[in-house]
């Protein structure tokens, strides 16, 4: 009878411990990461060179949350200038937000092998939210790496830490 508290407090203590090992699991999920660190890029005005009339209108568009929109835009864009990889990215970035993830991923994967100065680290970095998305961490990593290793890239830090969690 005296041994029943303690075999009871130990019980509880192994729940508790099972319940926080879970718990701090799941808190890393590569979902959780994804969600976590995924926000649309904000496109330099720098880069928004083209036909003002449409790309103005697609990046209004844009950057009022209107991907649909701004979809079509950006595709004629391309069209019209299939050199300047900086539609690719905005059409992939319209595709991911309407739910084309297959489409989206293809145009970041064009970017990303073309080494584009400038979009190859916005590439990269987006490759690896989609592959956390899909619950994929060792690609995930693949492209988190070289963006950790190299202190000027983009998103330096967060691939850092997103590496860290996935460890």
């Amino acid at each position: 009878p005296r041994l029943l508290p303690w075999l009871a407090a130990a019980a509880a203590a192994v729940l508790l411990l099972l319940l926080w090992v879970w718990q701090s699991q799941s808190a890393h999920s590569p979902q959780r990461l994804y969600a976590q660190y995924y926000q649309a890029y904000d496109f330099p005005t720098a880069l928004r060179q083209g036909d003002p009339q449409l790309t103005d209108r697609a990046f209004q568009y844009y950057e009022a949350g209107q991907y649909a929109e701004a979809l079509p835009l950006f595709e004629t864009a391309l069209q019209n200038q299939p050199d300047r990889p900086i539609w690719e990215l905005a059409l992939a970035f319209c595709q991911l937000e309407t739910g084309q993830t297959a489409a989206a991923r293809s145009h970041f994967e064009k970017i990303y092998r073309a080494q584009t100065p400038l979009l190859e680290e916005q590439a990269a970095w987006y490759l690896a939210l989609l592959a956390l998305r899909n619950g994929e961490s060792d690609r995930a990593r693949e492209y988190l790496a070289p963006l950790a290793a190299d202190p000027q890239a983009d998103h330096h830090r967060e691939a850092q830490s997103l590496l860290e969690q996935l460890d």
